[in-house]
């Protein structure tokens, strides 16, 4: 699961700037924005068969291809997009949040897939977050700070994720908008307050 998460990041991250006019026509990036579009919509058209075929041990064409798809088509991402395919926020806010001890028993994909979520919250991708909802919650993917068992952080705390996540050097400046960590802050929070108020199944 942590893996499909990490892939379907290839995606999110990288969408806002090989979509750009200046790149959008640029034959190696529009190979690596084909390959992240295969990497999302793979991932949420195929996983739960993919995963009940890896949980019955049986190898079915769903779990060949969200193999193929992370092992490989994944790659294609950032070896065709280089620096304008690579991470940006989702990593970042996993970078920032294992400095908190209470995240270390989550794997790596786990935390790009809340940074994910933070991500299209700083973007005010609403419409976005609700779509991979019921993906995350039939995947058990961590989609706050609550189900990353951080529910304790404060607002300093929270500042403190928002400071590393946008540290002068970060990628996430490679965005085609303002990246601060005044907005990040209040994107985590935004998204928290969210999915606090969604209805109990």
């Amino acid at each position: 699961m942590a893996g499909l998460a990490d892939t379907l990041a290839k995606w999110y991250e990288s969408d806002e700037i090989l979509s750009l006019p200046e790149n959008a026509q640029q034959p190696m990036l529009m190979m690596a924005r084909q390959a992240a579009s295969i990497c999302r919509q793979s991932i949420l058209d195929h996983a739960e068969l993919a995963i009940a075929s890896l949980e019955a041990g049986e190898v079915t064409e769903a779990f060949v291809k969200l193999t193929e798809v992370i092992t490989s088509i994944s790659g294609m991402v950032g070896g065709m997009g280089d620096a304008f395919a690579r991470t940006t926020i989702a990593h970042e806010i996993h970078d920032a949040i294992t400095n908190f001890p209470e995240s270390h028993h989550f794997l790596h994909g786990h935390k790009v897939a809340y940074g994910i979520m933070v991500q299209l919250a700083y973007e005010k991708k609403w419409a976005e977050i609700d779509n991979l909802i019921p993906f995350y919650e039939h995947l058990d993917i961590p989609k706050s700070l609550s189900d990353l068992h951080l529910d304790r952080l404060d607002a300093e705390d929270i500042m403190e994720i928002a400071r590393l996540s946008t540290k002068p050097e970060a990628p996430v400046h490679g965005l085609p908008y303002e990246v601060t960590a005044g907005l990040m802050a209040e994107a985590i929070q935004a998204l928290d307050k969210y999915m606090a108020n969604l209805p109990k199944l």
